[in-house]
């Protein structure tokens, strides 16, 4: 599985979210207290809880947890789907790994969330550190046999949480490149051509105006970078040669004050 981003919106969705909601961390606590092995905020189905309280099944027949993930480039998620995750941290070798019952764990949890929404064709099964590459190899072992076992993936509890992250872990990449709008500004300041400076200054305004709400995150990229750079060009040039320059950067200075706060 490349790595995703944990969608809460996308598992609270689902009509049996509301019967087992928990976090996977509340249901990793269960079986193994004090650990705190998973982020708080990460939303899931407790199915173990839905099969035992709801269908009064066997609680063994499903996996631990379903969570909702999103594929995220450049902070944009896309691809939501659901995940399910089965917890093993607890234990001391792989040999004990039954090929036939996770299986089944995987096809019945599959049979119970329905097509109602789509499901990441993966099944993570998560280790602690010392088994997991032992267990990575033993799945690999089932693939050659067929069956559910291809989709199997096997994780340490820290390669989990460096592929499924938080949005704000994302790297963003600015559309506009603040070191090149700031070397445009300083092309301006360096030619004294004020008025063409305080025309792209405005021009950059506006384009911080136009994706304020659209897109947050390049929003404050402009923010932080035209208002750290009229910081120091104000710092630089405290007097004027003429009149209507200091009062065209005095409404400038306004016009950022206002338009970026």
């Amino acid at each position: 599985m490349e790595p995703s981003v944990y969608n809460n919106d996308i598992v609270s969705n689902h009509s049996l979210y509301a019967y087992c909601a928990s976090t996977l961390n509340a249901v990793s606590e269960r079986d193994y207290p004090g650990k705190n092995y998973f982020a708080p905020q990460i939303i899931c189905m407790d199915m173990d809880t839905y099969e035992t309280s709801v269908c009064h099944g066997n609680a063994d027949s499903t996996t631990d947890a379903v969570i909702g993930i999103s594929t995220c480039v450049n902070k944009v998620m896309s691809e939501h789907r659901l995940l399910l995750v089965e917890l093993r941290m607890g234990y001391q070798s792989a040999n004990t790994l039954s090929k036939r019952n996770l299986e089944r764990k995987v096809s019945h949890t599959r049979k119970l969330l329905g097509g109602e929404l789509t499901i990441e064709h993966e099944n993570i099964f998560v280790f602690s550190d010392n088994v997991a590459s032992q267990a990575r190899h033993k799945i690999e072992s089932w693939k050659h046999e067929g069956g559910l076992a291809t989709s199997f993936k096997a994780y340490s509890v820290q390669e989990f949480c460096d592929n499924v992250k938080s949005i704000d872990d994302m790297p963003y990449t600015p559309i506009y490149d603040p070191i090149q709008l700031c070397n445009e500004l300083d092309s301006f300041v360096n030619a004294c051509k004020w008025n063409q400076l305080f025309r792209k200054l405005n021009f950059w305004l506006s384009m911080a105006e136009k994706v304020r709400y659209s897109n947050t995150f390049e929003y404050v990229s402009l923010q932080q970078t035209i208002k750290g750079w009229w910081q120091q060009f104000c710092m630089q040039h405290t007097t004027w040669s003429n009149e209507d320059d200091e009062l065209d950067a005095l409404i400038m200075n306004e016009e950022i004050q206002t338009i970026l706060g």
